[in-house]
């Protein structure tokens, strides 16, 4: 992924709301044209009983009658929420670009970031110069110890892709929030490297293919063979990960631990020094 393209659709989300703020006969108009329906009885399947099967009695004929679209993997009412979301957030857009905003104003911003995000031929022509200097700092880590200081300087820009750690609520007493250190991302679902099959082995072949033409872009030197360490390096990593089925299991994903704990689970990285170094004070995590 591109960090500019990535930085520029975070900002775009963002100014959603300012969107919709300053599009409000737009938003009307659209609001009149749709066709709200609440809680749609039709999708229901009132042939069976709640008490037999609830899930079947809300959404039975939904489930006999509904289909993936051609271009979606999945289908579903916050799919389809997103997508309306998506399409009303076009309309306000397109509207907005025809008017005339005074500089420093929300409609302006709104106008120069499109501009700069649709702008092709400056993006192609910038190449990879945006994020050179970040490529640079990952060349010049040559420790665990180094590795450790970036980490944790890209964790506060939400680029930390070994460990992270968010707030939610605590799993057991919903009462109260709390930190959870989360497990490694990889380039693909954690199935593709769990499971050995003709399908999964051909997707991590088409895949290892895909990050070695990164790798070439780029401009590193032997970038199949570096691509190949970077899936060998993820199929390690996802042998120590639950699998999609195990995840299911709240139990397993609830482990509760005290931050002095932290050094007797991971000896390599200094966890409690890096939540600190991040901002997260806090005595207790759950893993």
């Amino acid at each position: 992924k591109s960090y500019t393209y990535c930085k520029i659709v975070i900002i775009m989300k963002k100014l959603t709301l300012s969107l919709l703020l300053i599009g409000g006969i737009c938003s009307q108009t659209v609001n009149a044209q749709a066709t709200d329906k609440g809680l749609d009885l039709s999708l229901m399947d009132k042939s069976v009983r709640p008490q037999d099967d609830f899930y079947n009695y809300v959404s039975g004929t939904w489930m006999k009658t509904a289909k993936i679209p051609s271009d979606k993997p999945t289908w579903g009412s916050f799919n389809k929420l997103a997508e309306d979301t998506d399409n009303n957030s076009m309309t306000i857009l397109n509207s907005l670009l025809k008017d005339k905003f005074a500089d420093g104003t929300e409609g302006k911003k709104i106008q120069d970031l499109y501009a700069t995000y649709m702008n092709m031929a400056k993006r192609n022509a910038d190449g990879i110069k945006p994020i050179q200097a970040n490529l640079n700092k990952i060349d010049a880590i040559k420790s665990v110890g180094d590795l450790q200081k970036y980490l944790i300087s890209v964790t506060k820009e939400g680029e930390n892709n070994f460990y992270g750690w968010g707030v939610d609520a605590d799993l057991k007493d919903s009462k109260m929030n709390v930190v959870y250190l989360g497990d490694a991302s990889l380039g693909l679902g954690r199935d593709y490297y769990q499971k050995v099959n003709e399908g999964n082995t051909k997707t991590l072949a088409e895949y290892q293919t895909y990050v070695g033409k990164l790798f070439g872009v780029l401009g590193y030197k032997n970038s199949e063979t570096s691509a190949k360490n970077v899936v060998d390096f993820e199929k390690q990593l996802a042998n120590y990960l639950l699998t999609l089925e195990q995840n299911r299991d709240a139990n397993l994903r609830y482990n509760p631990k005290n931050v002095s704990e932290l050094p007797a689970l991971v000896k390599n990285v200094n966890l409690p020094k890096y939540l600190k170094d991040a901002g997260v004070n806090t005595d207790r995590v759950i893993i």
